[in-house]
């Protein structure tokens, strides 16, 4: 490396890299250079990269080596160190919370019956068994079919709260009170047609400004869809102030 001639004839003679890479197969040889030019052809571990900072450098390509297998003294890098624990691991981590049966009591829930149900969805035999004194093999057989029951109306409950219902309540507290609008007045199938609400509607005041309209139900129908509405006359406008 400091003889002239070395760098003469690696100018003027052929570039044998080839034959230099395979003359040096299995052995560990440690580029010097500014750069890693030709560490980057043979998949070698550079000391020095072009741009970076030598001492992390050199520190990655030690570091390479160790993992590659080579032997590497690292007294005269590390005197003075101590050896540290590395941070606990995602597979190794340890819970120093205390560990609870998994109870969530709703508000105003009896402890007593969550327990006990909360025993029959795990299909715990030993605990009712003990709660119920009874012997577990007569429990054996019942309990995962009641298990499945409980775990059934979960379900049909949780879709339950998702449905809603219309119904009809009856209209109070308009004696007297002026009505806009368009208004559907329920009338039983049965009820004469001179009675009632169809008579209410044909004789409304023509001064007022709703219009009703009566549909024909069931009479024992307590669904609104079974209403079968009549012609009624068309919504009046209101008069001007």
């Amino acid at each position: 490396m400091t003889d002239p001639e070395y760098w003469v004839r690696q100018v003027r003679d052929t570039v044998r890299f080839a034959d230099a890479v395979n003359a040096l197969d299995g052995a560990t040889v440690l580029e010097i250079g500014p750069d890693g030019t030709l560490s980057a052809l043979t998949g070698g571990i550079p000391a020095l990269r072009k741009d970076r900072p030598e001492e992390p450098s050199l520190l990655t390509a030690l570091a390479r080596l160790h993992v590659g297998g080579a032997t590497v003294d690292w007294t005269p890098l590390l005197t003075g160190a101590r050896r540290v624990d590395l941070p606990t691991y995602a597979f190794q981590h340890q819970r120093f919370w205390p560990d609870t049966i998994g109870m969530a009591f709703a508000a105003g829930q009896d402890p007593v019956d969550a327990a006990f149900w909360l025993a029959v969805e795990r299909e715990d035999v030993t605990s009712l068994s003990g709660t119920l004194g009874l012997d577990g093999e007569l429990l054996a057989a019942l309990v995962p079919a009641l298990s499945a029951w409980r775990a059934r109306r979960r379900v049909e409950s949780t879709v339950d709260s998702w449905c809603y219902r219309e119904w009809w309540k009856p209209l109070t507290g308009l004696a007297g009170s002026a009505l806009t609008g368009e208004w559907l007045v329920v009338v039983p199938r049965k009820r004469p047609a001179t009675s009632g609400p169809r008579r209410w509607s044909r004789r409304s005041d023509p001064a007022r400004s709703a219009s009703p309209r009566a549909p024909d139900c069931p009479a024992k129908s307590g669904s609104p869809a079974s209403c079968r509405c009549w012609a009624s006359p068309r919504p009046r406008a209101a008069p001007e102030p």
